[in-house]
């Protein structure tokens, strides 16, 4: 079956099954804004994933917050290479990290979301 809906409305729907798992302001304003491109971008248009296999999985096994405040280093080395233009960042060494990310969803002052 398929059916439109308002991509506001679809937006609200992916946030508000997030919100059932954190409340944390910085989580939540990035992963708006990986959302807001993803509609943007197509992403769903033909996925056959419900909303709450999208968002389960994306902050169980797919997505992870780098925080400032948590990682410094990381975060700036992130932060660096985005500010290049360089999202994908998959073919980097994170070897000294306890993280391999491949993707640069979505950034801040304070975090980084990463796609690992």
């Amino acid at each position: 079956m398929n059916v439109n809906i308002d991509e506001e409305d679809f937006l609200e729907i992916l946030m508000n099954q997030l919100k059932q798992w954190t409340d944390d302001e910085t989580a939540l304003s990035l992963f708006r804004e990986k959302y807001e491109r993803d509609i943007e971008d197509g992403i769903f248009e033909s996925n056959k994933m419900t909303v709450a296999q999208i968002v389960n999985n994306d902050w169980l096994n797919w997505c992870e917050v780098i925080y400032k405040k948590g990682n410094k280093k990381l975060y700036n080395r992130l932060i660096k290479l985005v500010e290049n233009g360089q999202w994908d960042v998959s073919g980097e060494d994170w070897s000294k990290y306890n993280y391999s990310p491949n993707f640069i969803e979505a950034y801040n002052d304070d975090a980084v979301l990463i796609r690992i």
